[in-house]
């Protein structure tokens, strides 16, 4: 262990002294675990969906690792992907997620452009959103909006098979051109949408569901926020066995 972080000070396998602590002799275990199965290689993971990050940065991990425990919860394998650069390769998936969190006026947009061509040819896209503007919104998901309301706001919202305490700081006030909304709030505005685009199908959600449960950590468990995310893979979730 270092002396020059507080928190590092306690990273490590081995104590001061060099003697293992418990987590050696655990993963020592694993380990000869994984050599005496009966089989040299362990199956390659099937990944379910893709989470979009546009940039390598720290300040992106509270909403990835939030997108990541929704995806647990709901019983599907997330990956993630980067898109800083332009030509960012697009890895084929059935469903790709897009958390919000101010991300719309940095995302790249060939990037936006590629994975809407994957939702075109069968896939599922999950946009969630924070009082941003969406790309071409009426076209992908048959959603326009009124403008921005600048008014804190708490209420529960009807999902249809469950309810969920919603929280704006900022409102966007979404209404549907076409698509089919799946929850809207008492004045109208758009809180869950569902459009089909191409063979896929593209999901709208009004809400900073990924940056709301990790700074609402109990909320993972006290309420059923990962059921959005089952909503969004239901073709997915029907062909697993368990």
């Amino acid at each position: 262990p270092h002396s020059w972080s507080m928190i590092e000070n306690e990273l490590g396998i081995l104590k001061g002294d060099y003697a293992p602590k418990q987590c050696a002799f655990t993963m020592k275990k694993v380990g000869e675990a994984i050599e005496n199965l009966p089989f040299k290689e362990l199956p390659k993971s099937e990944i379910d969906a893709v989470c979009v990050i546009p940039y390598q940065e720290s300040s992106y991990m509270s909403i990835a690792s939030s997108a990541y425990i929704l995806a647990k919860q709901a019983g599907i394998n997330m990956t993630f992907m980067y898109c800083e650069n332009y030509n960012a390769e697009i890895p084929d998936a059935k469903l790709y997620v897009i958390p919000g969190y101010g991300f719309w006026p940095t995302m790249n947009v060939n990037v936006y452009k590629a994975i809407c061509e994957k939702v075109k040819n069968g896939a599922s896209l999950l946009v969630t959103t924070e009082s941003n503007t969406l790309v071409n919104s009426r076209e992908v998901f048959q959603i326009a909006t009124k403008g921005i309301k600048k008014a804190p706001e708490t209420f529960v919202a009807d999902f249809g098979e469950y309810k969920l305490p919603i929280s704006y700081a900022t409102k966007y006030l979404a209404y549907s051109t076409g698509a089919e909304v799946l929850a809207k709030d008492s004045d109208g505005t758009v809180i869950f949408s569902k459009n089909n685009y191409g063979k896929g199908s593209t999901y709208f959600l009004n809400f900073p569901i990924e940056k709301y449960t990790f700074d609402n950590t109990d909320s993972f468990i006290s309420h059923p926020y990962y059921k959005i995310y089952q909503t969004v893979a239901q073709d997915i979730l029907k062909d697993k066995p368990a």
